[in-house]
């Protein structure tokens, strides 16, 4: 387990944004993939680090209303252009 940040969006903003951070050669610690895929709670998942050496980890999940027990800190983010602008990514 590696603590993190937590962030979930949208399924489609989680792919816009693995798709960016790819492109911009983002280092991740674990690669965007599918976790419990088939299974209650289904969720995309990836981490890496931001400048400062604070994990982050970005995820969505498949059904929306999937409970989010045991989350001790989640932002929600709908648009993923802010945050690619907010952290400047210029890898």
């Amino acid at each position: 387990m590696i603590p993190d940040i937590g962030v979930v969006l949208k399924m489609d903003a989680w792919n816009n944004l693995s798709v960016k951070l790819r492109e911009h050669g983002v280092a991740f610690e674990i690669e965007p993939y599918i976790r419990f895929k088939g299974e209650p709670g289904e969720q995309a998942t990836m981490f890496f680090y931001d400048p400062s050496g604070n994990a982050l980890e970005f995820k969505a999940f498949k059904n929306r209303e999937a409970p989010l027990a045991g989350a001790f800190f989640c932002l929600y983010f709908l648009d993923v252009s802010e945050i690619i602008s907010s952290a400047n990514l210029r890898y």
